[in-house]
């Protein structure tokens, strides 16, 4: 499966943590991958590298209004 990665948004770590908080807040969710590994603050730091920033985060872009 290919995901575009058009359009990159830079984050603090109050923003990964405040992510991961709220993703903790789903207990029937424990079982999903996004909770090993702090995949989540791994997949931030590994967009924030593409980008020559600390954290990230990356969307396709669908439409671009202006």
């Amino acid at each position: 499966m290919e995901f575009p990665m058009d359009v990159f948004i830079t984050l603090e770590k109050e923003d990964v943590d405040a992510k991961v908080a709220a993703i903790n807040c789903y207990k029937t969710q424990k079982h999903r991958m996004f909770f090993s590994n702090d995949i989540v603050g791994d997949l931030a730091r590994v967009r924030g590298k593409q980008i020559g920033h600390q954290y990230a985060e990356c969307f396709e872009l669908i439409r671009l209004i202006l």
